[in-house]
This record gives structure tokens, C-alpha cells and sequence, in this order.
């Protein structure tokens, strides 16, 4: 039997970096950004979490984070500072990630900015059913395996019995 099926047990161990739902709305100002910036945030947004655990904070009271350009590559698996500094730059275009000159020979400081989603994008996403669960699968299937509208369920509510 294939042991790669996820289980309680295997989802307590797993680790993502994720993406908010907004970037893959095409009503968002945030599709049109590359899907190497859009990962480039859940990358961030898992380096400002980091952060906020070890007391990063400014003056006040942002949470900042220090990368630097070699680190990011090789975490995004960029080989050229170049692309990484396009899709930086990217999202800085989008309000995404504030950059703060530190002065010569420092690491700069990167903030990473919250996400805008108005009310009317927020109420689309929750209104629609994913393109997948569309299809046409047989009666008996759609009977015995409802949708999942992860965006109206409460996902990080999984505990595990130890």
C-alpha cells in the first residue's frame, strides 16, 4: 500500500508555506503578480512569523525580518540576485513588503505588509464553488463526497489525540 496517503498523524508533521486565497482571485489586484513573487510572500510570511517568536520588533512595534539576497536564492531556488531582487521589487509594487534602508555595510530591513481584500472580493471568494467540484462526475460521487469550501471551514481546528 502506498504510504504517501495523508493521515491525522502525517498532517501534524506537515509544514507549508502558504499564500493568502486573495492572490488566486481574479478580481484581486494581486493576480496579475508572478507565481514566483506570490511564493516569495508565503516564504516571507513564514520568515515573519519566525520573527515575531524571537522578538523582532521595531521601535513600533512591527514585526521586521533580515534576509539576506544569498539566503533568499537559495531558499526561493534563484540563482541570480537579479530575479530575486524583480520579484522583491514586485512586490513591492504591490504593497506587499516594505524595505528599510538599514545604511552602508547593514542588512536592510524588510517588513512584510498585510494583504488588501475588500469586502466585495472577500464575499466572492466565499460564494464560489472551486472550478474542480464543477465537473461532471457521476451522481453516486457527488453524493459520497461533498465539496470542501476550505475557505468557509475551520481548517486550523485539527487537533490530534497524543
Amino acid at each position: 500500500m502506498n504510504s504517501r496517503f495523508f493521515t491525522i498523524e502525517t498532517e501534524a508533521r506537515q509544514q507549508f508555506y502558504q499564500v493568502p486565497k486573495a492572490f488566486m482571485c481574479k478580481d484581486s489586484k494581486y493576480f496579475s503578480m508572478s507565481a514566483m513573487a506570490k511564493l516569495l510572500y508565503g516564504i516571507l510570511a513564514d520568515r515573519n512569523s519566525l520573527s515575531m517568536k524571537n522578538g523582532w520588533f521595531d521601535e513600533e512595534n512591527r514585526i521586521y525580518f533580515k534576509f539576506n539576497q544569498e539566503e533568499l536564492c537559495d531558499v526561493l531556488g534563484v540563482k541570480d540576485p537579479k530575479t530575486l531582487r524583480k520579484y522583491l521589487k514586485e512586490l513591492e509594487k504591490h504593497e506587499l513588503l516594505f524595505r528599510k534602508r538599514m545604511g552602508a555595510m547593514l542588512v536592510d530591513r524588510l517588513y512584510l505588509l498585510q494583504v488588501e481584500s475588500s469586502e466585495t472580493l472577500i464575499n466572492s471568494m466565499m460564494g464560489k464553488i472551486s472550478p474542480s467540484r464543477q465537473g461532471n462526475f457521476p451522481h453516486h460521487d457527488r453524493e459520497n463526497f461533498p465539496p470542501s469550501y476550505t475557505n468557509i471551514n475551520n481548517t486550523n481546528s485539527i487537533s490530534s489525540s497524543s
